[in-house]
């Protein structure tokens, strides 16, 4: 799981990444860290990439992405939301749906 730290990492992640998960969370947030080692294995499983960004570092993502709480999981394909998922995202639910749109892409 990369770490972003910065907007214009952020755009560069998304740019070299056509179907990518971005996971949001904070420090404080303990459902973040258990969750976050789960969500590195789907995607990992899928062989896609996935980056977390620390909203205590960045909290000027949240405005414009209408992140309202964390953990949140943003599915991006090609740039675009195709998923959204908060706290009681389930694995499987999410393997299925990384499935469906990784075959659409190829």
């Amino acid at each position: 799981m990369t770490e972003i730290h910065t907007p214009e990492e952020y755009h560069s992640f998304l740019d070299q990444n056509p179907l990518c998960g971005v996971y949001f969370y904070t420090t404080t947030c303990a459902i973040c860290d258990v969750l976050k080692p789960k969500v590195n294995e789907v995607f990992q499983d899928h062989d896609l990439s996935v980056a977390r960004i620390n909203l205590m570092h960045l909290p000027g993502l949240a405005g414009p992405l209408l992140i309202m709480g964390v953990p949140t999981l943003i599915v991006m394909l090609e740039g675009k939301e195709m998923e959204r998922l908060g706290a009681y995202m389930q694995m499987p639910d999410l393997n299925d749906k990384l499935g469906k749109l990784h075959k659409h892409l190829a």
